[in-house]
């Protein structure tokens, strides 16, 4: 299935900046955990979307960061929904 470009764009836009000392987005689907991406790597989260978008009714993303224990922490408090069944009914081309 092809995703519309203009989709895309949306959901490249959607993707908060994110600042020190936050270095990750936190990619999650109706709640469950799917993936973490570096800032650095806005293709690859979009892939994420794309992969998943039919799995979930909403996918957000949050800020996060490795820890110096190498654990994560991530700031839920300021979530960023990429993706909502309800605002993307016409998502693929025809």
């Amino acid at each position: 299935m092809k995703i519309k470009k203009s989709i895309l764009v949306q959901w490249e836009n959607k993707f908060p900046g994110l600042n020190d000392p936050w270095t990750h987005w936190w990619i999650e689907g109706d709640g469950n955990f799917i993936d973490i991406i570096s800032v650095d790597q806005l293709g690859a989260a979009i892939n994420v979307i794309k992969n998943n978008w039919q799995k979930y009714s909403s996918i957000k993303t949050s800020q996060a960061k490795y820890k110096q224990d190498g654990t994560i922490t991530r700031d839920d408090q300021h979530n960023v929904v990429i993706y909502s069944e309800f605002s993307h009914r016409n998502i693929e081309e025809v």
